[in-house]
């Protein structure tokens, strides 16, 4: 994909363009930004500008030189895309290895080498004193590129060496766009889709028709359960599929997060919102009617009541059968 064709943040575009043109070229960088907005994607793309076999101004929209090609494979010996899947942090001797050992070497086919260091926040302390040593006294044909959203874990002195390039959500109508060339997802759900993705090019590419019709038979059984029909409260832990022992982690925060907008979509109903302010949009009239029976100081207490269930869970390790039971019942008075 062409650099000028990515999905949104515009000026953060047009700055390191301008960066390139004018022959302003940092020796490191900080993209910052919500997480699934582009900004790996920004930063390979970026790569490709700068070791580009072709002048800037000659550069057709996508171009297939060998540079850009090998990039695009990610088998350009001078590109270093660094991931470290799987693990909490990222430890000082990953650093020196793959990083603080290399970056002085000279480029092997290309002006410069370039490092992308993804999740940079999960540096541990060592780890980003270590990387400090290299930012310090930059070598002149290297360029790295830290990517994070959580730019208040990496430390004050590492940022004040770095150029920033704040990245923010992507606008609902460029999603949308996106959304409707991508045939994994109905027509009919890519409204759905569009809020869901809260702005996230990533979130929003996740959600196919599965997903988003299993969201919507749990949303529909929730606005079913009742407090004198304990059978609807076991089969939704049934249909959540929270009855394994081996449940992702990653599951677990998904389910809670439709209860979650399940909520919010009642407690916007409740105090006269449109229908195209929430998320479960096309079951509007049925969240409108389960709504009407309940006041806004019982719907925000049980919002407070999923809050505490999710904290419960997760940092005081309740046992999560129960946990989940007490919490429908309590979603259901």
């Amino acid at each position: 994909m062409a650099f000028n064709k990515l999905l949104g943040n515009d000026t953060s575009k047009e700055i390191l363009l301008n960066s390139l043109k004018e022959g302003r070229l940092s020796h490191s960088y900080i993209f910052s930004g919500p997480s699934g907005v582009g900004k790996k994607l920004f930063a390979i793309e970026f790569a490709k500008l700068i070791n580009c076999n072709i002048d800037l101004k000659d550069r057709q929209e996508d171009c297939n030189c060998s540079s850009c090609s090998k990039i695009e494979k990610m088998i350009h010996p001078d590109v270093i895309l660094l991931e470290y899947e799987g693990e909490k942090t990222i430890k000082v001797d990953q650093v020196r290895s793959d990083l603080e050992e290399k970056v002085f070497l000279s480029p092997f086919e290309s002006h410069y080498k370039i490092f992308i260091l993804d999740d940079a926040e999960r540096m541990n302390i060592n780890a980003q004193n270590a990387f400090l040593k290299t930012l310090e006294e930059p070598p002149t044909d290297s360029v790295i590129i830290l990517v994070t959203q959580s730019i208040n874990f990496i430390i004050p002195t590492i940022k004040s060496r770095c150029q920033i390039i704040n990245f923010s959500h992507i606008e609902d109508n460029d999603i949308k766009s996106m959304l409707l060339e991508n045939p994994s997802i109905d027509e009919k759900n890519i409204e759905t889709a569009v809020k869901l993705s809260r702005g996230s090019i990533g979130k929003a590419l996740n959600l196919d028709k599965e997903q988003i019709d299993f969201r919507n038979s749990v949303t529909k059984k929730l606005n079913s359960i009742r407090p004198d029909k304990p059978t609807e409260i076991f089969s939704l832990y049934e249909m959540v599929g929270l009855d394994s022992k081996d449940i992702n982690p990653d599951h677990l925060k998904y389910v809670f997060g439709i209860i979650s907008d399940w909520l919010r979509d009642l407690i916007l109903i409740k105090i006269k919102f449109e229908s195209n302010s929430i998320v479960n949009d096309s079951m509007y009239t049925e969240l409108a009617e389960y709504a009407s029976g309940k006041s806004l100081g019982s719907l925000l207490k049980k919002q407070g009541q999923l809050e505490s269930s999710w904290h419960g869970i997760t940092v005081l390790n309740a046992n999560r059968k129960l946990a989940f039971e007490d919490l429908m019942i309590k979603l259901s008075a």
